[in-house]
């Protein structure tokens, strides 16, 4: 079990116990948010400290306990860090069990006097009604409108599930008797409109269909600790939490639902704040608490993400400084770790270093200047400019200096001397790092950059994909639903209409995806920028509206050349009509799970020469289309629809979403990453990105004079093809085609006695 920390509220003095499974070094990759859970083995736990307690649920936000330890009984109100908040005393005497919550209303089973009691988180009596399942109810919950009340029905293997309205008339009934022995508390889960209830005669957790009578189990997981009696169940938007009677802890199983996972580090409230709290509970982002001294143990592996709080001990940026060795190894692999690094200037960490080498010197300073307004940490989700950034009593605390080559600084101090807030790319990874004090200007209502920040990357950055669209519909939600695929990591949005990328805005993407429904901004100066970043090797997606000449939104520049762009405009003019999918290479990796497309705004395209078609709409207009350009280039993509939020399920249905994910896919080709052990690389004439002839190819500048294998690896790691090759050669090549390879993306190794070369290509499958 881990370390007490002790925090002081005003009504009450709680010591609060913290524990969690999360321990040793750095192994593997990171990110695997598959179910943890199912066989027993909880995550996480925190200590509540009061035994003799019953059903547990969550609000969104803070958990409430039943406690029979008195009588009458109390609800407890429970914050994850910082413990017991409140205390709601019960109206009548009695044993209290389950608790629903319909907005502000507690619904609370009294099942000595067969009752629910209503009342209110400001401890006001509401109504106390008779329950449909008298004495023998036990476990309540709610899915915000209707409750689900779990009644024993007197014996063994004779339960109910009532499903009332908020005045307890009954509306359905759910039989469970051949299902659950003994039900005790149960738990509404909102993403599936799922139950989940503990059976304390098979001492587990069930996962119940309810859309069917009698409800079917899905899944189960047996509950910590029999012997203390299972008692309370709640779903806090990721996770199942499980309590038991004779001791002080909930229990944390990962059932599979989390998409990401943040390790958040606060030895202190930041400000006497709970902001960073608030702002991933209200995302619904799975995260767990550590303390300072928790820095050194918790296996990184287990998290996208890590978020440093600020105002912390100086001993707490000590810590992180002296493992920075581990935490730059999580970051290469993919990681994602947020520094807030504003302080008290009794705690400064001045000169200590933290991972990858950046350090700050303290100064407090009131206004700042804001050096990329284009940026999401400036629009997403909140919209902030230099007014809101400033009269925070001090806005900054100080520079951060020795920043790694090529970070992205986005915030500076007023007078453009100090970065008080970069990001940085390294590898499949990064780093966001601030002196402002965006926690207190978040809990005093100051600015809501504090959101916007801790959700950045919060799902990773590889790939790391602009969004530069000239289009004020919003393309929020299609880009939220893009970045919770398990594989992906991060889109920006970009308003192509009111800013112009620059060569140094892109280096840190892997592609961009562009559609106007308007004018952008420079519309050549776009298309040439674009073009220098195909060359760089990257790639470049163009949607519809960029071929509509006639209207004059059109995107322009050297990205639109014949030679580059796989389509050119018909008539410069678009359909506005409907139609669905026509034929398409079904095997063609771009179009994995795409069954069916209907879309309305289509431009008319001819698909250039050279280029590849991929797909057609039904009426014979090009959907899909790109073009592979010659390496160490990138290459562009054609797409002939237009996805933004306003549109989807009139002017656009279908497999969208994963047809762009797809495409967003293709953003994976990297070059070649050499490692030389002799200090002599191989140096590649020709990089491997796209392969459509079937033939893996590369060559290089001068024989190998040792024997030479080629490894590929499939997405899982396997090892799916070995080949050795004799010394003294100048290329290798293998038939894809013959080895009865699959089209998609593969990994590679070619290893000689003192070199190893790395990379990643895709194979568009015959």
């Amino acid at each position: 079990m881990k370390k007490i920390s002790v925090f002081f509220l005003t009504l009450f003095i709680f010591s609060f116990l913290f524990s969690s499974s999360f321990s040793g070094g750095y192994e593997g990759q990171i990110g695997n948010f598959k179910s943890l859970a199912l066989d027993g083995n909880p995550i996480d736990t925190f200590n509540y400290q009061w035994s003799q307690s019953n059903g547990l649920e969550f609000d969104g936000r803070y958990f409430y306990l039943a406690n029979n330890k008195t009588n009458p009984a109390y609800v407890f109100k429970i914050d994850y860090i910082y413990g017991i908040l409140d205390s709601i005393p019960m109206p009548n005497l009695g044993y209290i069990f389950g608790i629903g919550i319909v907005g502000d209303n507690l619904y609370i089973s009294n099942f000595s006097n067969g009752t629910i009691e209503k009342i209110n988180k400001n401890h006001t009596p509401v109504a106390t009604y008779i329950s449909p399942g008298s004495n023998y109810t036990r476990g309540v919950t709610s899915d915000g409108e209707k409750l689900y009340i779990a009644s024993t029905g007197g014996g063994v293997s004779s339960g109910f599930i009532f499903v009332t309205d908020t005045l307890l008339n009954i509306i359905d009934t759910l039989h469970i008797a051949t299902i659950i022995g003994w039900p005790m508390d149960i738990a509404y889960c909102d993403i599936d409109s799922t139950l989940w209830v503990l059976d304390d005669v098979n001492e587990k957790v069930y996962k119940l269909d309810i859309s069917v009578d009698p409800p079917a189990k899905i899944d189960s997981f047996p509950y910590p600790e029999p012997s203390n009696g299972g008692e309370g169940v709640a779903f806090d938007g990721n996770d199942i939490w499980v309590t038991t009677y004779l001791n002080t802890y909930a229990y944390r199983f990962d059932v599979g639902y989390a998409k990401t996972r943040v390790a958040y580090f606060e030895t202190q409230a930041p400000w006497g704040l709970a902001s960073n709290e608030d702002i991933l509970y209200n995302h619904r982002i799975a995260f767990h608490h550590f303390i300072g001294s928790e820095i050194y143990l918790v296996d990184l592996t287990r998290f996208q993400k890590c978020i440093f709080a600020s105002a912390q001990p100086n001993s707490f940026y000590q810590a992180l400084s002296s493992d920075k060795v581990r935490y730059e190894d999580w970051v290469r692999n993919g990681g994602v770790l947020q520094i807030n690094g504003a302080t008290y200037s009794s705690n400064d960490w001045s000169g200590v270093e933290m991972p990858f080498g950046f350090t700050m010197h303290f100064e407090t300073k009131d206004s700042v200047s804001i050096l990329k307004e284009w940026h999401p940490f400036l629009n997403e989700f909140s919209d902030e400019n230099s007014s809101t950034l400033s009269g925070w009593n001090h806005s900054s605390h100080g520079g951060l200096i020795n920043l790694p080559e090529n970070s992205y600084p986005v915030i500076l101090t007023s007078d453009n001397i100090d970065t008080i807030l970069f990001i940085k790319r390294i590898e499949k990874g990064g780093i966001i790092a601030t002196t402002m004090p965006f926690e207190y200007a978040y809990g005093y209502a100051y600015s809501q950059i504090g959101e916007n920040i801790d959700m950045y990357w919060v799902y990773g950055n590889n790939p790391n994909i602009m969004w530069a669209v000239a289009d004020f519909n919003g393309s929020q939600n299609i880009i939220q639903q893009i970045e919770e695929y398990p594989d992906f990591g991060n889109i920006d949005y970009f308003n192509a209409a009111l800013f112009l990328p620059n060569r140094v805005d892109l280096s840190i993407y892997d592609l961009v995806y562009t559609q106007p429904n308007m004018n952008y901004l420079e519309p050549d100066s776009l298309g040439d920028t674009l073009l220098q970043f195909v060359n760089e090797g990257k790639w470049v997606i163009t949607g519809t509206f960029c071929w509509f000449t006639s209207f004059g939104c059109d995107l322009r520049g050297g990205i639109m050349d014949t030679l580059i762009n796989p389509f050119r405009p018909l008539n410069g003019n678009s359909h506005y009509s409907y139609s669905d999918l026509g034929t398409y290479i079904a095997s063609h990796p771009f179009m994995q799970n795409v069954d069916s497309l209907v879309s309305y705004f289509r431009d008319y395209l001819v698909l250039n020469a050279g280029a590849d078609s991929v797909a057609r709409f039904s009426d014979g207009e090009w959907l899909l289309g790109y073009r592979n350009l010659p390496s160490p280039k990138g290459g562009v993509i054609g797409v002939n629809i237009f996805p933004a939020d306003g549109f989807v399920g009139d002017e656009i249905s279908g497999d969208f979403l994963p047809l762009l994910h797809n495409l967003f896919k293709a953003s994976e080709l990297t070059g070649i990453d050499e490692i030389s052990k002799d200090g002599k690389k191989i140096h590649f004439v020709k990089n491997v990105s796209t392969i459509t002839s079937g033939i893996f190819s590369i060559s290089f500048f001068e024989n190998l004079k040792e024997n030479v294998t080629l490894k590929i690896y499939d997405n899982n790691g396997r090892v799916i093809k070995s080949v050795d090759y004799n010394p003294n050669v100048d290329r290798i090549s293998l038939d894809l085609g013959k080895e009865k390879i699959s089209g998609g993306v593969y990994f590679f190794k070619i290893e000689s006695k003192n070199n190893l070369a790395k990379g990643k290509f895709l194979y568009l499958g015959k």
